[in-house]
């Protein structure tokens, strides 16, 4: 019985190692609509951040110690880091919505744009999957209202 348990423990280890080692492309999940969405402002984003960062800080501080002091410094420059990255290159792909609603999701292999040839334009919903960053300014975003003959880019080259 023993050597059966040991058996399934190995076997369930390498499964699931498989799956941590497969590489999963960043990308996005992009709803749209002819309504009007209502977004959130960046800076109660910020905020919110902010609040369940120092919540998360006050509550582990008591535990770690100068480790978790060091360990939210080494968070800090490394988000600073990915702050400061270089201007995107051109659009590759164009991506056009031609309906008044749907959803699709995009890999970022190459450098994105969405275009939509919906008369009135759509409103999009852009959420991050698999790692992707937030959208930055100038890019297609939450909340953002895109007519018909006019681009917005997505997938910021790496």
């Amino acid at each position: 019985m023993e050597s059966f348990r040991r058996w399934v423990l190995g076997l369930s280890a390498l499964c699931v190692s498989g799956q941590l080692l497969a590489e999963q492309i960043p990308g996005y999940q992009v709803d749209w609509s002819t309504g009007h969405a209502v977004p959130l402002s960046p800076w109660v984003a910020v905020v919110l951040a902010l609040m369940l960062a120092g919540a998360a800080y006050g509550f582990l501080r008591a535990r770690a110690g100068r480790a978790l002091t060091l360990l939210f410094g080494a968070v800090l420059v490394g988000g600073l880091g990915l702050y400061a990255q270089d201007a995107p290159a051109p659009p590759v792909a164009t991506d056009t919505i031609a309906t008044p609603s749907g959803s699709m999701i995009l890999y970022c292999t190459v450098p994105r744009a969405l275009n939509t040839t919906v008369s009135g334009g759509i409103d999009l919903t852009v959420t991050p999957i698999n790692g992707a960053p937030p959208p930055g300014p100038f890019e297609c975003a939450t909340g953002m209202h895109l007519d018909a003959g006019h681009l917005c880019k997505l997938c910021p080259t790496t």
